[in-house]
């Protein structure tokens, strides 16, 4: 396998405020299991979806998302020259980019 495109995430507000547990598994173990499974199995790339949340997070989604996002970024000190990158890519750029596609590519 080349890529792994990483967007799973528990990422309801309220939900993981009710289940710290599940919120904690699923966003920060989930991303630590990607990661391994990624360096175990030799992938070239892997992009893992963020979201601005993750900065100066005021709440334990946003909380668990910088973590995830900093695992990923310390992966790439783990996979040396094995692997390109393991970027993140926060998910409200990318609407945006989206929406001025969609804007440009319009025809009125």
């Amino acid at each position: 396998m080349d890529y792994v495109v990483h967007a799973a995430a528990l990422k309801q507000v309220p939900a993981c405020e009710y289940n710290p547990m599940e919120a904690v598994k699923t966003n920060i173990n989930g991303a630590m299991n990607i990661v391994d499974a990624a360096l175990d199995c030799g992938v070239k790339r892997v992009v893992a979806l963020s979201t601005d949340k993750a900065v100066n997070p005021i709440n334990l989604y946003g909380g668990t998302k910088l973590v995830s996002d900093k695992l990923f970024i310390a992966a790439n000190a783990y996979a040396g020259a094995k692997m390109s990158a393991f970027p993140s890519c926060v998910t409200a750029m990318l609407q945006e980019a989206a929406d001025r596609l969609f804007r440009s590519s319009v025809i009125w």
